[in-house]
């Protein structure tokens, strides 16, 4: 096949169209190349000017010369103020334009307040546990609903470290300074590319980080979500003023073919098990169809405490059931005592440790995607543990896994 570059100032005069949502694909005008996927076709002319043609949408879009196909663009910020220690500001929202694909979305938060009184005590997971939920609405729809402390927690095992966080320390003060960074990432996970075999028999090269990208124009709108929760679950006490935070949020959008149907790549909240009372071999039933399961995560402490303190005590031992389709019980993690788990967590991951109440049980530690358990296989999936009765204590689950 003849491969045609067109030529910078070309891309030029239509870019703007095509950041709108790209043009009709003309039969001749513009050289296209209609044999090669985006990814391949990037890697062929690295560095040059080209279109990829989309063959579902019709449309062409522009591969930049000597530019990189990611685009960081500011979407805006919003401040949220606390009228009183166990009040919760108002839900806010922020448009997300465009008909691009969107990597992440990343929010730099900071804030401040005023200690009249006394030291104050702070939540175990510091400032992030603010945050009671960040959503995306798509048409009405909510996707990846996730807490504040559970998204720096997930964007601790995905980065391999812990991202951005300030704390002050306790005490009187005025303009007591908080921040954090949280990534609020559409990709897959640190899941690698694989390559596999089509049907044909020839190899291909798969990416599965990308496929969950948020793609726009499969939406007429798209809203960034924030709900924060009572001051007091971040500290103890009634002698906070002045309670205020400003979220700065930058989205990466990204030029490629369209996402259809469009996937996700969640942390979806499966389930509440109340700790307070000692029992062995209990189990939680998990929603194991249609989905694509690469693990569970954790979350046990006093969870609706002031502030909210996070502990493994009353989680002794932990695993997995499940149950196959074609019948007979099958364990991929077998009941162990919950510190395997705290410690495998750091492997090839810097020697990472989640903080105090979090325990991650991954399936596919490998990074393979092909690794991650295939729910449709399984007519039950079930978490199983040993709880040591602990007061006021609550253990949520997360299932990390590929949906539509």
């Amino acid at each position: 096949m003849t491969v045609t570059l067109a030529d910078d100032s070309t891309i030029a005069a239509i870019a703007d169209q095509i950041v709108r949502g790209g043009l009709p694909a003309p039969s001749t005008d513009i050289p296209d190349l209609f044999d090669l996927d985006h990814e391949d076709s990037a890697a062929l002319i690295h560095g040059r000017s080209t279109w990829h043609h989309d063959k579902d949408t019709n449309l062409v879009m522009p591969i930049m010369a000597g530019a990189a196909e990611e685009i960081e663009q500011p979407l805006g910020s919003l401040t949220f103020n606390w009228s009183a220690v166990g009040a919760a500001p108002s839900k806010q929202s922020l448009l997300i334009p465009g008909r691009t694909l969107h990597r992440r979305l990343v929010l730099r938060i900071a804030g401040t307040w005023d200690q009249s009184v006394g030291a104050e005590t702070q939540a175990t997971e510091g400032n992030p546990v603010l945050w009671d939920s960040i959503q995306l609405n798509l048409d009405g729809r909510i996707v990846r609903p996730i807490k504040g402390a559970v998204l720096f927690e997930w964007n601790r095992i995905m980065q391999k470290g812990a991202g951005p966080k300030t704390d002050p320390t306790t005490g009187v003060a005025s303009g007591k300074a908080f921040s954090t960074t949280l990534y609020l990432d559409f990709a897959a996970g640190d899941l690698q590319d694989e390559v596999m075999t089509d049907k044909s028999g020839n190899p291909r090269l798969e990416r599965p980080k990308e496929l969950t990208y948020i793609d726009l124009s499969n939406y007429a709108n798209v809203q960034l979500e924030i709900q924060p929760g009572p001051f007091s679950r971040y500290v103890s006490g009634s002698t906070q003023a002045n309670m205020t935070a400003t979220v700065t949020v930058t989205t990466t959008e990204v030029y490629g073919p369209v996402r259809r149907p469009q996937k996700h790549y969640s942390l979806l909240p499966m389930q509440t098990a109340d700790m307070t009372t000692t029992g062995t071999d209990r189990s939680l039933p998990l929603s194991p169809k249609q989905t694509s399961i690469r693990g569970l995560l954790l979350r046990v402490g006093t969870l609706s405490s002031a502030p909210i303190v996070t502990a493994i005590t009353a989680l002794a031992n932990v695993g997995v059931r499940t149950r196959l389709i074609a019948g007979g019980l099958n364990f991929p993690k077998p009941k162990q005592a919950v510190g395997l788990y705290q410690s495998a967590v750091g492997f090839e991951r810097n020697g990472i440790a989640l903080t105090n109440g979090y325990v991650w049980i991954d399936f596919a530690s490998d990074l393979r995607w092909r690794s991650m358990l295939n729910g449709n296989a399984y007519a039950a999936l079930d978490l199983i543990y040993d709880a040591v009765g602990t007061a006021s204590t609550n253990m949520e689950v997360y299932q990390v896994c590929l949906h539509q």
